[in-house]
């Protein structure tokens, strides 16, 4: 089975990740100062960017040892 993940951007700024994921921008912003959304920033003072290449790797880096909480064969069953 292969999946495939196009992302159209590997950067994004604070704002439009927030806007894309539903949070707030605050939430964005505090998430991203306590390191659970990897940012690039070119220089000092500037522009953080949300790099969601990154958050890409991390996803599936995460998927391919998870074990599912639940039995997916008994609830396919249901």
């Amino acid at each position: 089975m292969a999946i495939n993940i196009t992302i159209n951007t590997p950067y994004v700024t604070l704002e439009k990740y927030a806007h894309d994921s539903g949070d707030t921008l605050c939430a964005v912003k505090n998430d991203a100062n306590r390191g659970l959304i990897p940012t690039f920033q070119r220089v000092k003072g500037g522009k953080r960017l949300v790099n969601v290449a990154a958050m890409a790797v991390r996803a599936i880096e995460q998927a391919v040892d998870m074990e599912p909480w639940n039995d997916p064969q008994e609830i396919a069953r249901l």
